[in-house]
Order: C-alpha cells, then structure tokens, then sequence
C-alpha cells in the first residue's frame, strides 16, 4: 500500500475509483450490472484484465491510477473483492460517452472498458480480507470524505444566503425580515453545525483509533448528506423564483446536494449497515 499512498500524499499520482460493474448483455455502459464484480485470472504473476467495463469512473481518461474491485483467482473469496489499483499508462483503457450529470457536473463520471495485465503487487491488502482494508483505512477516508464534502455544500449554500437574505431591496426591507425565513435560517443554522460537530467528532475518533467499527463513520456521512439536501431545498424555496431562474447559484447546490444521497456509500446502503451494526445477528 505504501508504494501507492506516499506518492499519493506528493501529488505525483492522481487516483480515482473505477467503480460499478456495467450489464454486459445489453450495451447500455451506463446500467450497473447484477452479476456483482467481474473475476481476474492470474498467470506469471500478473492479474489479467479481460474488457472489464465500469460504469462510473470518476475522472475517466484523467486520473493516472484507477482502483476497481474485483475478485482474484486464488486470493480471498470471502466478503468484499479485492481491490486492484490499475496503472492508466500499463493498460489499454477507453472512456465510453460523455459525462452530462444533474449533480457534480466537474467529476467526468463516465463508462470506461479496461484491457491488459496488473502486477500482482497492485491488489492492496493480498494478505488480509478487504473487509478489514475497509473498515481500518479505506472506510475512514472515503467515507468521511464525502461527509465533508456535502457538509461544506450545505455550509457554502448557507453562507451565501445569509450575504443575499440579508440583502435590502429598495423598500429597505430584507428578505430574513420575514418571521418564516428567520426561523428557517435559525434552525437550518443548528443543523449545519450539528453535522459537522458529528462529522469531526468521528474524525477525530478515527484519528485516535477509538472507534471499533464504521458505525460512526457511516452516521456522519448520512446526516451531511442529508442536511445538505434539507439546507439547499429550504434555500429553493426561500428565494423562490430568484433561485429557479438561475440568477442566483442556488439551484447549483441544490443539484449538487441531492448526489450525495447515492455518492460514495449511498445512503440508503449506509442506514442498511448502520442498523446491522446496531443489531448484529446473534
């Protein structure tokens, strides 16, 4: 892992998640597949990669590196696949359609089909299950990761409302002057600062290596994400037909707060873990 993480943390490589296995049988590069992820073979110490095709490769044709899961013959076969990390400059690789998003238009999330052969020392953790790659270092990362980023969405929509809601028009009169608006922005304001007091509550956790599961983790990313669509949402409706024509950025957030419902672990995925690790089976 070392060999990817430090150059990783210098900048000289750009990694990206190759992420959802396409359906294969009907052409459609965009729909994720059912079979579940695809199953390399190996031979002379190299994993091959047969037409391999993804359906939503952030920053495809850009990234330098592309991590997709899979299964390896004759590696660990139970829980999560394995996770491969793909050179872009020693495969054969070809983006599939363009990226036109509702949401998060900038991250070029599109089909890929990938050819060629791995090293066998580009699968991370061959020596451990993925589940305990997952939940002692990927898990923390990633999953905090998009916490933040949909905290900072809401934070960022928030604060530029109360630039505008205390705008005056001609009259002198502003638009946080009305008793509704005023107490949207007041309880809209305990909800951002409670996610992120969640949110560094878990990170700092993690930091510390005091959390015995992603319990945590996952509880922080749902509740960002969750107040971001509540924050933009309650923003549309504030401003009204200023925010539904455009002349303001809001729809923007609004657009980009809803994809963090199904980005990273989606959301409805994320409350199915956290209640089986409420309650585990006996």
């Amino acid at each position: 892992m070392e060999h990817f993480v430090k150059p990783l943390a210098r900048g000289e490589v750009f990694a990206t998640v190759a992420g959802s296995e396409t359906s294969g049988t009907t052409g459609d590069d965009w729909r994720p597949s059912t079979a579940g992820p695809s199953t390399f073979p190996r031979a002379n110490g190299q994993i091959i990669i047969d037409n391999v095709r993804k359906s939503y490769v952030t920053s495809a044709g850009h990234a330098t590196h592309y991590t997709m899961f899979g299964i390896v013959e004759g590696m660990h076969t139970e829980g999560p696949a394995n996770l491969l990390v793909v050179a872009a400059d020693q495969v054969e690789w070809e983006v599939v359609g363009a990226w036109h998003g509702l949401g998060m238009r900038g991250n070029s999330s599109a089909p890929m089909r990938f050819n060629g052969t791995v090293p066998e020392e580009h699968v991370l953790g061959p020596d451990q299950p993925t589940a305990v790659l997952w939940d002692k270092y990927l898990g923390p990362v990633l999953i905090l990761t998009y916490g933040a980023a949909y905290l900072g969405i809401a934070a960022g929509a928030f604060e530029l409302v109360c630039v505008e809601g205390a705008r005056r028009y001609p009259s002198g009169a502003r638009r946080i002057d009305s008793p509704i608006n005023l107490r949207r922005m007041a309880e809209l304001s305990a909800q951002v600062e409670a996610a992120r007091a969640l949110l560094h509550a878990a990170a700092s956790a993690a930091d510390q290596g005091r959390i015995p599961s992603v319990l945590p983790l996952l509880q922080a990313k749902v509740t960002c994400a969750e107040v971001a669509v509540k924050v933009t949402q309650e923003l549309m409706t504030m401003f009204g037909g200023t925010a539904f024509a455009g002349r303001l950025p809001f729809e923007r957030y609004f657009r980009d707060a809803r994809a963090g419902m199904v980005m990273g672990v989606a959301n409805d995925q994320a409350f199915q873990r956290i209640g089986g690790l409420l309650f585990p089976e006996n």
